[in-house]
């Protein structure tokens, strides 16, 4: 049953082309990470978050509005400021919301924090210059193989600059979401890992997940895919063991093991997995 709270965050799929289809909710982090979830939706990525703007184009609406992304920011006294694809945020998606709804910080133990710093890089406040992001560790970790066409898009647009903004230290380690500003303003990108609002209403909450297949690859096959599909109904009827999964089966359940490892996907996923590791002993 859908609940009158649920029912108002509405998800909206608006990248639909390629292997990758996103989906967004306009909600508070945590309300809007569980209709991701619900959706089969994981939380995106910076590096898939550029990818689609890339694929998409500066006018397309993943580029021209920013949302929250799977990464954190986390302040460590002592140690400094990194940026982290481990997100103790949104793990504790509710925990951490009604923090920032109370006025406070999500704060991190120490395991959480070591953990954090096993998979980061240094964060500095200083803008990266579009026409090195490929020189840059902080655009490097974030944006991964898309960091310089990344680069290129901004530059196209007269976007010189990518700003990171960051908190100050305080006298106990806690952790920032990430959010991945929208192109243009003020001809800048910004990188904005010190916000504390993760209880907007009018925030964007941001998925991925591939593509099970376009609407099109239903109706209509290229002669090669027949070809392919009368070789195999041949092996089938000649008695020969077909593989039983595709490329697109292994690469949704490797989004599922990553979701679930980072935090961005519940544990209850991974039933799904076993489901399919099952079949495959059969």
């Amino acid at each position: 049953m859908v609940t009158r709270e649920k029912a108002k965050y509405e998800l909206v799929q608006d990248v639909t082309k390629g292997d990758l289809v996103s989906a967004y909710v306009v909600a508070p982090f945590d309300k809007g990470l569980e209709v991701l979830q619900e959706g089969d939706y994981r939380l995106i990525s910076s590096q898939e978050n550029s990818r689609l703007r890339i694929q998409e184009g500066y006018q397309a609406y993943i580029s021209q509005m920013g949302n929250w992304v799977s990464e954190d920011a986390i302040y460590v006294p002592n140690k400094g400021k990194f940026l982290t694809k481990v997100s103790h945020i949104a793990r504790n998606a509710r925990e951490a919301t009604q923090a920032h709804r109370n006025g406070e910080d999500f704060y991190l133990n120490e395991n959480q924090v070591e953990e954090c710093l096993a998979d980061c890089v240094e964060l500095t406040s200083e803008s990266v210059p579009t026409n090195r992001f490929g020189e840059n560790e902080i655009t490097i970790y974030a944006f991964g193989e898309h960091t310089e066409d990344y680069g290129k898009l901004l530059r196209e647009y007269g976007i010189k600059e990518m700003p990171v903004w960051l908190a100050g230290i305080r006298d106990k380690p806690f952790a920032r979401k990430v959010w991945f500003v929208r192109l243009g303003d003020n001809y800048r990108s910004d990188l904005h890992c010190g916000i504390r609002v993760l209880y907007g209403d009018d925030d964007r909450v941001r998925g991925v997940r591939h593509n099970s297949g376009e609407a099109a690859n239903f109706c209509e096959h290229s002669d090669e895919e027949k070809r392919a599909g009368i070789r195999e109904a041949q092996k089938i009827s000649a008695g020969e063991k077909t593989v039983p999964y595709t490329r697109k089966n292994i690469n949704s359940y490797l989004d599922i093991v990553h979701g679930v490892r980072k935090g961005n996907l519940p544990n209850s996923k991974l039933e799904e997995l076993i489901e399919f590791l099952e079949k495959l002993k059969q």
